[in-house]
């Protein structure tokens, strides 16, 4: 197009220019004269050029064209592709590329795209004659801007049309061959869109787990698709198109490759695994069957050990070195080992030889230390029955223990001496279970050590009577003459009983030794004696014992007594208090009674010191009011109930004007409560209705009364939030008479309310339909007559909302 407008446009004009002599006559002459002749000239002219442009356009089509059309036979090669069956050179590269996981190849660019490609240079080439000027505007400066352009050649031209149309069928011949030549690849959709990888994870998760017969087979079979693939055509001349499949053809013996590499590397793995763990399980072996054992046990495990290893491990691990055999095998035909690889699976051959060596030796060394052992043991042996005769010795000797005078060095000295001996036979006695176990582990014949069993048994009673005779003797100093004021007589009668029983069962177990006898009986008489005064024992050592209980003793005596922190049973027994047993035994019940009914009052008492009020805020008043006292009130009445009970008992005199303080303490508790909810009841009602300014100016009597309640009830809820413990909050002055005034108050602000509301509804009948409440939401705001509003509907049937203006009318 730059061409005819620089070169051959202009040139056309000076044709015209150097021969104007010939048309230099179809000029006017004049100003009015006729332009037709030579407006007619310029017409053939540009008519003339206009068919020279179409000329050209259509020849330029044409040889354009004849580029696709010298592949118009197509590329439809038959059943099978042959090299020669087309000879065309290709002028256009199309490249098949594989969307992996699915089975579609694409191909880049698609047919549409080159398509479009041609019926671009095919429409451009069309476009080269649009608005070419005529001549006269190239000649004459005057016309330049006139629209005036030659006879263009239009894609709508039946001649431009068939040639276009000749194009497409030309090039839509040739879309046969690639289409057809990709459905080779149809047989290997298996591995683009991902089965064969899912049926390879499906053959190993298989049970039984396959055999490695049947994974060669698999790779076998993927090693000759691979050798298919290697010799497919990365190009393939089709006429038009040359079909580029190497990127295919790639990734196809990528995922064959794959696929073949994932059995490979599994048993490389696997086998590395196995091998591991077998020469593990040999150094294993090596460690513990060379180790060097200390005790006989030890010995006799490590021997276990080693024939445990000898007939059963050997045989195992050489049952999983024929694995290894199996594996390598396999691997040596169809992977390429890492040296570490290759020295393990030395390792795993060599080792069974190296360990039947090992073991050997380990054998002849036990033997060897089984010989040693068995001569120590018998000589141990040998040791011990001169022991136990020492010891049995020394036993007759302590059973002939007979003194005269049974005193605390002689208690003390035979206690001594039988624990030093007790503690002899158990030592004999864990020896003797030592040289059994051994003789066991050696397969030895067991000692039976009869002797030593009797003589254990033999001396249980001498260490029980020597025991329990110092254990009684030294209880008995710090009952009888130490301070019985911490001393608790029911532990003490148990334990004498235990004693007297345990002495009488011992006096008849020495029926054949008098000496034994005579020592357990002599102190059974002493233990029975000492029973005697555990009555008295008993009175003197009761917790609830107060002094005037002591002068009802002293009186009861004919002695006073006066009790200190010093005071013995010694001491009491001299006064003569064994005589009155019967009065004491009356005393010490009365006070245990009463110090029952002092701890339950003490314990009520102290259940009520960290109980509270809960106090929550009561909307945006200021005023916290009481909140969850359901636990409070039933600790009450169950404290009250507790009370009265008690009150009723007949030894609650002692204690009498304490006991009916803590009554009536409780009973004005309650009151004040019941008082305080139903005061707090009615004015959380009445607050916000006496919150209104109308209400306050019709009702001024109640008002008035309001306020009253209102200073008082704020006042007790102020003094409460100071300690909201129940003791104190209760004790606020004058809370009841305060409380109760303030409900009398109530009461009549209530009802003079009510007149008032019945008042109302007589005046205007309407607001019978309304409940109290409703009817107060309107009079307490008689300036705003929109509160009428929601209420409508309940006083007027039919009506449910009013209109008001903006002046609110």
């Amino acid at each position: 197009r730059k061409i005819l407008k620089k070169e051959w446009l202009p040139s056309c004009a000076d044709i015209f220019l150097e021969n104007k002599q010939e048309w230099k006559c179809y000029i006017p002459v004049k100003k009015n004269d006729a332009t037709e002749l030579i407006e007619r000239f310029f017409e053939c002219a540009n008519i003339l050029m206009s068919m020279q442009l179409r000329t050209l356009v259509i020849r330029s089509l044409k040889h354009f064209i004849s580029l696709i059309l010298k592949f118009k036979d197509g590329n439809d090669y038959g059943d099978e592709y042959q090299d020669l069956a087309l000879i065309n050179l290709p002028i256009l590269t199309i490249q098949a590329k594989p969307q992996l996981g699915t089975e579609k190849i694409t191909l880049t660019p698609t047919f549409g795209d080159i398509q479009k490609m041609f019926e671009n240079c095919f429409s451009r080439i069309v476009a080269i004659n649009y608005e070419l000027p005529k001549i006269e505007a190239i000649m004459f400066p005057e016309f330049a801007d006139q629209k005036r352009f030659l006879y263009p050649v239009l894609e709508t031209d039946e001649t431009v049309q068939a040639l276009h149309d000749e194009m497409l069928e030309a090039f839509v011949t040739n879309f046969i061959g690639p289409e057809k030549y990709l459905q080779l690849y149809e047989d290997y959709y298996y591995l683009l869109n991902g089965t064969a990888k899912r049926e390879l994870e499906d053959f190993f998760g298989l049970d039984p787990f396959p055999y490695l017969k049947d994974f060669s087979r698999r790779i076998y079979k993927y090693e000759e698709v691979r050798d298919e693939i290697i010799l497919l055509r990365n190009n393939i001349p089709l006429n038009l198109f040359n079909l580029d499949c190497k990127e295919l053809n790639e990734s196809l013996y990528y995922l064959v490759t794959l696929l073949r590499n994932r059995i490979v590397d599994h048993f490389v793995k696997e086998n590395h695994d196995h091998n591991r763990k077998i020469c593990d399980t040999f150094d294993e072996m090596s460690q513990k069957v060379s180790g060097s054992p200390d005790t006989v046990a030890e010995l006799v495990a490590l021997q276990n050990y080693v024939v445990e290893c000898r007939d059963v491990t050997m045989y195992n691990l050489r049952e999983q070195i024929r694995k290894t055999a199996e594996n390598v095998i396999f691997l040596m035909e169809h992977a390429h080992l890492s040296r570490d690889d290759i020295i393990l699976n030395c390792r795993v051959f060599v080792w069974p030889k190296d360990m039947e060596a090992v073991i050997d030796l380990a054998l002849q060394r036990i033997s060897m230390k089984r010989d040693l052992a068995e001569q120590s043991l018998r000589t141990k042996r040998v040791q011990f029955d001169a022991k136990l005769k020492k010891h049995e010795k020394m036993l007759i000797a302590f059973k002939k223990r007979d003194p005269p005078m049974l005193t605390i060095e002689e208690m003390e000295d035979a206690v001594m001496v039988v624990e030093n001996l007790v503690a002899k036979l158990e030592e004999d006695k864990a020896e003797a279970e030592q040289i059994n176990e051994e003789e066991q582990l050696l397969d030895m014949d067991p000692s039976p050590f009869m002797n030593l069993y009797k003589m254990l048994t033999m001396i249980e009673p001498y260490d029980k009577l020597w025991h329990t005779v110092l254990d009684y003797h030294v209880n008995y100093d710090l009952w009888y003459y130490g301070p019985f004021a911490e001393l608790d007589a029911d532990e003490i009668t148990e334990y004498v009983d235990s004693v007297w029983r345990t002495l009488y069962k011992l006096a008849k177990t020495f029926s054949d030794n008098p000496g034994a006898r005579r020592i357990a009986e002599m102190v059974r008489a002493k233990v029975e004696k000492f029973r005697q005064f555990l009555p008295v024992l008993q009175t003197v050592c009761n917790k609830g014992l107060q002094q005037r209980h002591w002068n009802k003793i002293s009186e009861t005596v004919g002695v006073q007594i006066v009790i200190t922190e010093d005071s013995t049973l010694n001491e009491m027994i001299e006064i003569g208090l064994p005589k009155f047993t019967a009065q004491l035994e009356e005393i010490s019940a009365a006070a245990t009674k009463e110090y029952a009914l002092e701890k339950n009052l003490a314990k009520m008492k102290e259940e009520w010191v960290d109980i509270r009020f809960e106090m929550v805020p009561y909307r945006e008043t200021g005023v916290y009011i009481l909140s969850a006292v359901d636990d409070i009130q039933v600790m009450m009445d169950d404290h009250i109930l507790k009370a009265q009970t008690m009150r009723g008992s007949p030894y609650v005199k002692a204690f009498e004007a304490e006991m009916q303080a803590w009554e009536e303490k409780l009973i004005s508790m309650q009151d004040i409560l019941d008082q305080w909810l139903m005061c707090q009841a009615t004015w959380m009602y009445l607050e916000p209705i006496f919150s209104s300014e109308d209400i306050m100016r019709q009702m001024p009597t109640e008002a008035r009364n309001f306020k009253i309640v209102d200073r008082v009830w704020k006042a007790i809820q102020s003094n409460t939030m100071k300690d909201t413990h129940v003791l104190a909050a209760t004790d606020f002055r004058d809370m009841l008479r305060l409380l109760k005034e303030n409900n009398r108050l109530l009461d009549e602000i209530q009802k003079g309310l009510n007149d008032y509301l019945e008042k109302k509804r007589l005046f205007f009948p309407r607001f019978f339909f309304l409940s109290n409440d409703e009817l107060l939401e309107i009079l307490s705001e008689t300036k705003d007559p929109l509160r009428v509003q929601p209420h409508l509907k309940k006083c007027f049937e039919g009506i449910h909302l009013l209109e008001f203006t903006p002046e609110e009318e």
